[in-house]
């Protein structure tokens, strides 16, 4: 979660300036919002364990022969 963090700030460093610099007080406004629910977001999902793609796949596999069976 911390190279979220880290990744979101380098982010920020690189635009902020620019947006400052500009004087483009709104544009900045929705940038901040917009980056507060993107960091807010990522470290939900970074503190999240990822579910293995195979069990996905398998699901619908798994639910087929009974509705065929049902079907006959």
């Amino acid at each position: 979660m911390i190279l979220v963090g880290a990744i979101m700030a380098v982010i920020a460093l690189f635009q902020v300036p620019i947006i400052v610099r500009k004087q483009r007080w709104r544009e900045l406004a929705v940038f901040s919002a917009l980056w507060l629910v993107a960091l807010v977001y990522a470290l939900l999902i970074a503190g999240r364990a990822a579910t293995q793609p195979n069990r996905r796949v398998d699901l619908p596999h798994r639910s087929i022969p009974p509705l065929a069976d049902a079907l006959i």
